[in-house]
């Protein structure tokens, strides 16, 4: 009677433990640099490239960049408006092009570091040979990964619509339906964690600069 007592307690312990819902994800690069993905249980992320980190907290997302005069720290919102605004500038970013011309397959699927994907293929009928492979996961565990990517990389995808017809609409609804874990040749998922992530990882290290500082330490008038 102890005992059972005992093992009852113990079930009761574990099962009203909080589970973390933190995850760490590595991609390998193309260049064979780690692209790394960090979520916590809140729904902070920190995503790590080869000349960016984005952050995001407090429901804003951040890019933290390095150039000759050091780190610095700018909106992701300001960042991707410059963007767009050098786009138009040079011609290349006509919205009204964007979702046409471009066809979406399912191609079977894919395995990469244990999580099973659907690889859509993206290409445009009159480029057959130029096509892109995107994988996505519905497994649930990469919900909060998928999430956190799709916040992170969505943007680059929406304002380079006009230069990507097509491209941009098609990834951005992929990335609706789960966990973008394969980008073309670009990068692949490699391994995935759920250890608790460090606070710190979310921290930034200044104040965001404004839009126009912004324009002026990348030389733009």
């Amino acid at each position: 009677m102890r005992a059972a007592s005992l093992l009852a307690a113990l079930f009761a312990l574990v099962l009203s433990a909080p589970a973390h819902a933190d995850i760490t994800a590595r991609f390998r690069q193309a260049d064979g640099q780690p692209m790394v993905v960090e979520v916590n249980e809140s729904g902070e992320s920190r995503t790590t490239v080869s000349h960016a980190v984005y952050v995001t907290t407090g429901g804003v997302t951040y890019i933290i960049l390095t150039d000759a005069q050091g780190t610095f720290v700018v909106r992701q919102q300001d960042f991707m408006a410059l963007m767009a605004q050098l786009l138009r500038a040079a011609g290349q970013a006509d919205p009204r092009a964007d979702g046409e011309g471009v066809t979406m397959a399912e191609a079977g699927n894919e395995t990469l570091a244990g999580r099973v994907g659907t690889v859509f293929r993206l290409s445009r009928p009159q480029h057959p040979a130029d096509s892109l492979d995107l994988v996505i996961s519905a497994d649930p565990e990469l919900a909060a990964l998928g999430r956190a990517l799709a916040g992170h990389i969505a943007p680059f995808f929406t304002t380079m619509g006009g230069a990507m017809p097509g491209v941009a609409a098609a990834a951005s609804e992929l990335m609706a339906r789960g966990t973008l874990i394969r980008l073309g040749d670009l990068w692949r998922l490699d391994s995935v964690e759920t250890a608790m992530v460090a606070p710190s990882s979310f921290a930034l290290p200044s104040a965001p600069i404004s839009a126009q500082a912004l324009a002026a330490r990348l030389g733009i008038r």
